[in-house]
């Protein structure tokens, strides 16, 4: 199957945060890329979105926070 950009993308940028989970002198920082790498590595495995486009997401802005007309 051929790879295409987006798949290219994720992958990229799984190795550039691997690279920075190991050039990181904190170690939250280093845990902080290593957890990016992984979410970018999976998404270039399988780019598609765990939850369906046809789902509702809800409202955006919670009820105390909406404008009222």
């Amino acid at each position: 199957m051929a790879r295409t950009e987006q798949d290219e993308y994720f992958q990229r940028r799984a190795i550039q945060e691997r690279v920075a989970a190991k050039l990181a002198s904190d170690e939250r920082a280093a845990r902080s890329h290593s957890r990016m790498a992984e979410r970018y590595g999976s998404m270039a495995e399988d780019p598609t979105p765990s939850g369906s486009a046809d789902e509702d997401p809800g409202p955006v802005l919670k009820s105390e926070f909406r404008i009222i007309p």
